[in-house]
């Protein structure tokens, strides 16, 4: 199982990280953030201009549009803290890295093959014209024939679970409508962006909050 951007884990990887506040006019901002201790590990910038977005970084490079304030867009209230919303967000990605936000997972692919080979296999015993033997041999040949490709990408994965085709007592079973089936995965460093314009938007309201705090306490 690959591994997965928890909140958890992104909150260990910024934990020494600091903002430095390189322009802030409005609708125009450039926010920086690094660990001090070594400036490129992780480090990120956030930019925005009038309906854009931009997260570039260590863990790539995103453009966002969708309302003219983004920061109003991506900023999470208290009771909502971290939550992200990677769906949602991607449909009003403008541009990304090479790496994309998403792509082929073998183990989401296992699992819908399995869930798959299950639901066939009560279908063929229920059917009551198949011996133990028989049912038997389907399910190793889902193993030898379609699982066995988990790890050789997308197109070949699919091509072989849409052509894998057993006969039992004279009747042809197959894996239906296995094309309209997901088996994509948001990619670590996608969601890793997604937790870091979040944290970063409340890294920069508390340290614009500041001056005007101490404002009210020597008034």
């Amino acid at each position: 199982m690959k591994e997965q951007c928890t909140e958890e884990r992104f909150l260990t990887d910024v934990g020494g990280h600091q903002i430095e506040i390189i322009r802030d006019d409005g609708l125009y901002r450039h926010l920086h953030f690094y660990e001090p201790e070594c400036p490129w590990n992780k480090y990120f910038d956030i930019v925005t201009w009038p309906g854009y977005l931009a997260y570039v970084g260590d863990m790539g490079d995103y453009a966002f549009s969708r309302i003219q304030d983004m920061f109003c867009f991506f900023r999470r209230d208290d009771r909502n803290g971290m939550d992200i919303n990677p769906s949602y967000w991607a449909e009003k990605l403008r541009a990304g890295c090479r790496e994309g936000y998403e792509k082929f997972d073998p183990d989401t692919f296992r699992e819908v093959i399995k869930e798959e080979r299950r639901g066939l296999i009560r279908y063929i015993y229920r059917n009551g014209e198949s011996t133990q033997e028989e049912r038997r041999e389907f399910w190793v040949d889902v193993d030898r024939y379609v699982l066995a490709y988990a790890e050789d990408g997308e197109h070949e994965a699919l091509r072989v679970a849409n052509e894998f085709e057993c006969e039992i007592s004279g009747r042809k079973y197959r894996f239906e409508d296995i094309w309209e089936r997901n088996f994509r995965q948001y990619t670590f460093h996608y969601l890793w962006a997604c937790y870091a314009i979040v944290w970063g938007i409340e890294q920069y309201d508390r340290a614009t909050e500041l001056p005007a705090i101490a404002e009210k306490e020597t008034a």
